[in-house]
């Protein structure tokens, strides 16, 4: 049982993830149309960035370890953590390059 809930948990976090990196991608879309690609930018704490890591691979260890443990009868559970796991992955992928990318400045707080 409690896999099941702890998939169901790291699907809400995928989700979670994805709508802050949306916001986030979304926002710098509205600063280009007004201010150009050279005046648009946005800045991202070490500390923040740090978090965020962190919390998507422990998130996506969860994911995983719950997914193997769950049997094919919960197929529907079994589901929910491969889904959660590829939007962790993905989320964190395109988080991890607005960050290289000049659009992100990277502050020290």
């Amino acid at each position: 049982m409690r896999w099941k809930i702890l998939s169901l948990c790291c699907l809400f976090v995928a989700f979670w993830q994805w709508y802050e990196v949306f916001g986030r991608a979304t926002h710098i879309r509205i600063m280009i149309d007004k201010f150009g690609i050279g005046g648009a930018n946005i800045s991202a704490g070490i500390m923040m960035i740090f978090v965020f890591f962190i919390g998507t691979f422990l998130s996506l260890f969860v994911a995983s370890v719950s997914f193997r443990r769950l049997k094919t009868i919960s197929s529907f559970y079994r589901t929910c953590a491969l889904t959660s796991m590829v939007l962790l992955i993905s989320g964190a992928l395109i988080w991890a390059g607005l960050i290289v990318s000049p659009l992100v400045e990277i502050a020290p707080r």
